[in-house]
């Protein structure tokens, strides 16, 4: 994964910041305070499926932050469909628990229209740093975003893991993944596409991380698959 920097430990948690972390700090310049906040959150996400995940006896060593989001290191996977999809969920739940916990607050502090002005840009995909109300507006509505993206039912975003979990049930782990990685692939290439053809270079970034994760967790589904075949041979 590269080099690395720890920047926190919550609950014995190692909170780590990727290098290519700094290429945000480049790209946003002085606006520092807008990169920092959208990492809290993001944090903040990692960790409500670090904690729920530790209910059901699974250790979490780490979170690594990157440009494009976090990735928590558990030690093992879900032993059932029903904690993948309570892990899961648990990140945007918390995205979105700040939202309604801090909308009237945030109503009052920054007024109806400056506030849902900052969500159409932050929408649109376009920070605006107008004044600093209005990048406290748009920091507030990336959870939003942040809850709804990963919310999509595709492989690695946590909506495809509950939509995992719930096809698990019916037709097992390895069929079950197969279908959240081909949704994965089939957003992929929409976000590939738009990237491209708008020139929103981020979003491509975001298009090949998500191709190339969704293909890892096939992997990972076919090793286990062949393994618990040999098992069954064995016996």
């Amino acid at each position: 994964m590269g080099r690395t920097f720890e920047i926190a430990q919550i609950k014995g948690i190692s909170i780590k910041l990727h290098w290519s972390f700094f290429l945000l700090i480049l790209f946003f310049g002085k606006w520092f305070f807008f990169v920092a906040a959208v990492f809290f959150f993001v944090t903040m996400h990692e960790l409500a499926h670090s904690f729920v995940a530790r209910k059901f006896g699974i250790d979490v060593r780490d979170i690594t932050l990157y440009p494009i989001g976090g990735i928590a290191s558990m030690s093992k996977l879900p032993q059932k469909p029903y904690q993948e999809f309570l892990i899961s969920i648990a990140g945007p739940l918390s995205n979105l628990a700040f939202i309604v916990i801090f909308f009237f607050p945030m109503k009052a502090f920054l007024g109806s229209n400056m506030l849902y002005a900052s969500l159409k840009y932050i929408a649109a995909g376009y920070f605006v740093p107008y004044n600093f109300k209005f990048v406290v507006g748009q920091i507030y509505w990336i959870n939003l975003l942040l809850a709804l993206f990963n919310l999509l039912p595709a492989f690695p975003m946590d909506g495809g893991r509950v939509f995992r979990s719930i096809l698990t049930t019916k037709l097992g782990f390895y069929k079950a993944t197969k279908i959240a990685v081909n949704f994965g692939h089939f957003f992929a290439l929409i976000f590939g596409y738009i990237g491209f053809s708008k020139g929103r270079f981020l979003l491509l970034v975001i298009a090949i991380f998500i191709f190339i994760s969704a293909s890892e967790e096939l992997f990972i589904a076919k090793m286990m698959e062949k393994a618990k075949s040999m098992n069954n041979n064995l016996v």
